[in-house]
């Protein structure tokens, strides 16, 4: 692994003016005294070019070392976050089985690119890395009484995934207001459902407003997030990349992006159903499918980026979570089967 890292970095073949450049510019920025945030904007995520820049410095600082930091981090940050929330809802020989099914399936790059540990030089994998994080934390505190402390780590949480992958860092913040309001994280009536996700919205912009004045001293960075749609058909609006203009075009347009999302959006939809349907029955594994519909929620947002430009890797993080929780489910399974032979009881499990 460790061989063929070093071997694609220094052998790259990216387009020019996108991937491998992309990423070496914020970091000679950086060489000559800039500073991303303050000076100049890293749309994908002000955070990204500080965490890049430490490889990138102990590496040679050129364009190897910018492309060895991209390859390092896509695999720590791919890997691990699945692992530990795998880590969360299985026991750890079942993380360690689907993890490194994870990376297997990876290796061919058809089912994940974007978010392969190893196919693609890309950030995506440190940008779709803290919603994870912000999954397993959520899990770890289950039950935690003081949930003012709960939401403020959870904000701090999200500040760092909007710093290191501004949509989805926006994805998982939406989710975890859903999970709060809609789904009763805190197990609590309506009027304190409702009381806890303002009093979250409140803290978590507190916390992103106050951090990006006194770090950059501007808000730029989240004023450019509306905009950052907007600039992607200069860029991206050529053939074969397809716009669509409303809902119907995912049905009337002739490509194989839009069969792709049709099929894997056909998919989701009933692991996401199967998933209510179990949330609503079984009580006790309440902790665990709170986490699962975490995850498809957040899945879901990254789909709709669609409706800007359609592209499979948008539809990556969804895949990814409902490979997760289909795991879940492929180890409830197994614990069943594994009871029924040795005690001959029925659990009250699915």
């Amino acid at each position: 692994m460790t061989t063929y890292i070093w071997v694609n970095s220094l052998l790259f073949d990216g387009f020019p003016y996108d991937g491998p450049f992309q990423n070496i510019y914020p970091l000679r920025r950086i060489d000559n005294g800039d500073l991303p945030g303050k000076d100049f904007l890293f749309f994908h995520g002000n955070g990204i070019p500080y965490v890049h820049y430490i490889f990138y410095k102990v590496f040679g600082s050129n364009i190897f070392a910018s492309e060895l930091s991209v390859a390092i981090l896509q695999f720590i940050m791919t890997v691990f976050p699945v692992f530990f929330i795998l880590k969360k809802l299985c026991d750890l020989h079942s993380a360690i089985f689907f993890t490194l099914c994870y990376i297997f399936i990876s290796f061919n790059g058809l089912v994940f690119s974007s978010l392969s540990p190893i196919f693609d030089l890309s950030t995506f994998g440190i940008r779709a890395a803290f919603p994870l994080i912000v999954a397993s934390y959520l899990y770890i505190n289950y039950g935690t009484e003081n949930k003012v402390k709960v939401i403020t780590v959870t904000s701090v949480l999200l500040l760092i995934a909007i710093l290191l992958g501004t949509e989805q860092g926006v994805y998982a913040f939406g989710s975890v207001a859903m999970l709060i309001l809609i789904f009763n994280y805190f197990n609590v009536n309506i009027i304190s459902r409702i009381i806890y996700t303002v009093l979250f919205s409140a803290i978590f912009s507190i916390i992103l407003i106050g951090f990006h004045l006194l770090l950059f001293g501007n808000l730029d960075a989240l004023i450019q997030i509306k905009n950052l749609s907007n600039d992607q058909s200069w860029y991206f609006g050529i053939y074969p990349h397809v716009f669509i203009k409303n809902i119907n075009d995912f049905f009337t347009l002739s490509n194989v992006y839009l069969y792709e999302t049709q099929f894997i959006g056909f998919v989701y939809s009933l692991i996401f159903l199967f998933t209510l349907y179990l949330y609503a029955k079984y009580n006790n594994l309440r902790r665990e499918l709170l986490i699962c519909l975490y995850l498809l929620v957040y899945g879901l947002g990254g789909a709709f980026s669609n409706f800007g430009m359609i592209a499979y890797h948008y539809m990556e993080p969804m895949i990814r979570s409902s490979a997760i929780v289909v795991c879940y489910y492929l180890y409830l399974s197994s614990q069943m089967i594994f009871m029924k032979t040795n005690s001959q009881q029925e659990p009250n499990i699915l």
